[in-house]
């Protein structure tokens, strides 16, 4: 048959590496979108300060962690889910 070497497909590498990172962000995003609106919706005495506090910070952790694989675009989409979620706490 073809005497061609069998190749390891770096395109679908790449693009399996792309398709993970945005899969990442995205499962990011609503993770943060539905716990923003428990924190809003939810009564006050369940909440608990503490855990809020911890999961926020490890919701920063984690997006600053993806937006420097991927060169600040991360940001964007924190930046404008947040202004799209306060605006609707308004």
């Amino acid at each position: 048959m073809i005497q061609q070497a069998p190749s390891d497909y770096p395109n679908m590498r790449d693009a399996r590496a792309q398709y993970q990172n945005r899969m990442e962000v995205w499962t990011a995003v609503d993770e943060w979108r539905d716990a923003s609106s428990s924190y809003r919706n939810d009564p006050l005495k369940s909440l608990n300060p503490e855990n809020i506090q911890k999961h926020v910070a490890e919701m920063y952790k984690q997006a600053v962690r993806m937006d420097k694989r991927a060169n600040g675009d991360v940001r964007v989409v924190f930046d404008d889910e947040c202004s799209c979620s306060i605006g609707r706490a308004s």
